[in-house]
């Protein structure tokens, strides 16, 4: 199914093949609706709807988190709740371009994070990086303003690995509003990430968009599975590979399952 989702002041942009595009085509899969675009035409949304996306937040959706809210209503809510929700993993970006009536592509998060850092200067867009280590935040940053540095970085938290104090929350709230950055990026982990953005919409003027590891490959504390492996949707072995005690549980399921229902036709 293909649906739209209008957004103010979309109206006569134009994407890659000069087509004026006036709402965001989405494409249904597992019961959500996932943007079908290209990159380009993403960025253009933002450059365009900036302001209107203060206070949301934006979502990026790969085989295991689809298959995470196929079966927790609680978390599809979250991703739901999102204002747009873009194809990360190759496999979900191979179902929304074949049934998209759009050009469409995969935009993964840490891809979306590395092109919004390219345009940063000339666009004048501030940031405010939630997540990590400390040691990652800080490797991030010196390395984001070697490559731009008239980069406006806001500010940085790298809150504990646990469950936070209620003042603990408080701090983390009050700085991400003193900051008052354009984009909050939010790099925890999902499935907590997408849940912090859904507790925490409408507290920030900023937009938040969960990226997942990309503090982390930009710092270079993870390596990113070479291009031809995320072309060939083979990114989530090369993850593996590198942290196998956590995540072959969870590629085994959620890889396994999306296959399965692909199979049978019920995505």
């Amino acid at each position: 199914m293909v649906t739209k989702i209008a957004l103010e002041k979309y109206d006569g942009m134009r994407d890659k093949e000069n087509t004026i595009v006036t709402a965001i085509d989405t494409v249904s899969i597992l019961d959500i609706n996932i943007a079908a675009m290209k990159m380009a035409a993403a960025i253009k949304l933002f450059q365009a709807n900036i302001i209107d996306l203060n206070g949301q937040y934006v979502c990026f959706l790969n085989v295991h988190t689809a298959i995470t809210a196929y079966t927790d209503a609680a978390y599809k809510g979250a991703i739901h709740a999102g204002s747009i929700i873009f194809p990360d993993g190759r496999p979900v970006a191979r179902e929304v371009a074949k049934r998209a009536k759009v050009p469409a592509e995969k935009i993964s998060g840490p891809d979306f994070f590395a092109k919004i850092m390219e345009l940063s200067e000339e666009n004048n867009w501030s940031h405010y990086f939630y997540g990590a280590a400390p040691e990652t935040l800080a490797a991030m940053q010196k390395k984001l303003l070697s490559q731009y540095p008239q980069l406006q970085i806001r500010g940085a938290c790298s809150p504990p690995y646990r469950k936070l104090t209620a003042d603990e929350e408080a701090a983390d709230i009050e700085g991400i509003k003193s900051a008052d950055a354009d984009f909050i990026w939010i790099g925890l982990g999902a499935p907590k990430q997408e849940y912090w953005m859904h507790a925490h919409k409408g507290m920030f003027r900023g937009v938040m968009l969960g990226v997942g590891a990309a503090f982390d490959f930009t710092a270079g504390s993870v390596k990113r599975a070479p291009r031809w492996m995320q072309k060939t949707s083979l990114e989530w072995l090369y993850r593996l590979t590198q942290d196998p005690a956590r995540l072959w549980k969870r590629y085994l399921k959620t890889n396994i399952r999306f296959l399965f229902l692909k199979l049978r036709h019920k995505l």
